[in-house]
């Protein structure tokens, strides 16, 4: 008898901690990258021929990134036909474009002005966290004879969600997570 066991495979995932609503990759990414941009201030003291440099903040850890979804791969993994497999990425594009814009919600509560909603991005064994959406676009490829877009690629600029700072020695200890 076999021991072999069958795992289903490690999904990313992202929720809009707001709604709570939360959604798969519907395929995971082949790639990921991170960046920080660490910004000073340009002070030139009198007399001296250079300048001095002195440390104003470090943005939060930006993680762009591409989501591909083909129509095809859904309609496989789900089981589905070509217009039930149409309707979950229609879904999930909604879903994403529903990050990019204030929770109406907010205003109604009272709330002094509207923010888009903060994110729970999980990308497991890469990092998990709470983020912002800063940008997103998505582009359309391969239409079927009807003209709808067979193939998707959602490129989402994610940016950390911090309040509070970080010091070099906790980050040289811990690392920078989110």
């Amino acid at each position: 008898m076999s021991n072999v066991m069958c795992i289903n495979p490690v999904k990313g995932y992202i929720e809009n901690t707001v709604t709570g609503e939360g959604k798969e990759f519907l395929m995971n990414p082949n790639s990921a990258s991170e960046s920080v941009t660490v910004n000073h201030e340009d002070a030139t003291p009198h007399a001296m021929s250079h300048s001095v440099y002195s440390y104003n903040n470090t943005t939060g850890a930006t993680r762009p990134v591409v989501l591909f979804v083909s129509r095809a791969d859904v309609m496989r993994r789900m089981k589905t036909g070509a217009k039930a497999a149409q309707e979950i990425i229609d879904d999930y594009r909604r879903f994403l474009w529903s990050l990019t814009v204030p929770d109406g919600q907010s205003l109604l509560n009272g709330a002094m002005g509207a923010d888009t909603p903060i994110v729970n991005l999980c990308w497991p064994g890469t990092f998990t966290g709470k983020c912002k959406v800063f940008g997103m676009s998505i582009s359309y490829r391969l239409f079927d004879v009807s003209l709808r877009p067979k193939v998707y690629m959602a490129s989402i600029e994610f940016k950390e969600y911090r309040i509070g700072r970080k010091w070099s020695e906790e980050v040289r200890r811990n690392g920078i997570h989110w």
